[in-house]
């Protein structure tokens, strides 16, 4: 079964439990383990907080939840006009550590990510 979730968020902190819960709803639809869904939650909240570091208010975050067959993919983005967002080493050690594979694009301009997260057994 394949499930996909659209949503539109505020740009701001306050929408990241949000995104933990939108990408946990999804991930048991593909049933991963709790470690796995627990990473994949952590791993999108620290792209999505890259994302939005520095946006100006009203901005909005837009998120893609895709869950199929034995993966879930997050992807976000926010449009601004503010410069690209440095990533730092220790985000980078986080995201290494929690998803399978990821892509960040820091801007300037558009500022994007993608997360995934491949269900194990």
């Amino acid at each position: 079964m394949t499930w996909l979730a659209d949503l539109r968020l505020p740009a701001a902190t306050s929408s990241l439990r949000t995104i933990r819960l939108l990408v946990g709803s999804v991930g048991s639809t593909v049933e991963l383990a709790v470690d796995e869904l627990e990473g994949l939650q952590m791993g999108a909240a620290e792209c999505a907080a890259l994302l939005m570091d520095g946006v100006a208010d009203g901005a909005v975050l837009t998120l893609e939840v895709h869950g199929h067959d034995e993966a879930v993919e997050v992807r976000g983005s926010v449009e601004t006009d503010h410069a690209a967002v440095e990533i730092d080493e220790l985000a980078l050690l986080v995201l290494r550590g929690t998803v399978d594979e990821h892509e960040l694009h820091p801007g300037p301009g558009r500022r994007s990510f993608s997360v995934r997260k491949q269900r194990r057994g």
